[in-house]
């Protein structure tokens, strides 16, 4: 049985939060990231939810295409 799922929009926007962060060189804890990322999800407009829903099922189609080879 596979456990790699393609990611959900919630967590493809954590990886930019993270990757924002970083480019600033700021190190923190696992844990703070996890839970600035969490805050800037449920912060989001509409707009933009969409933007990382469309990412997702892009990423889920790709996920399903390379599943079968």
């Amino acid at each position: 049985m596979n456990t790699i799922r393609p990611p959900q929009p919630p967590a493809i926007r954590a990886r930019d939060v993270i990757a924002e962060i970083d480019t600033q060189n700021i190190v923190l804890p696992r844990n703070v990231l996890s839970i600035m990322a969490s805050k800037s999800w449920s912060q989001e407009g509409e707009n933009i939810k969409e933007i990382y829903r469309f990412l997702a099922n892009e990423a889920e189609t790709l996920f399903k295409y390379l599943q079968k080879y």
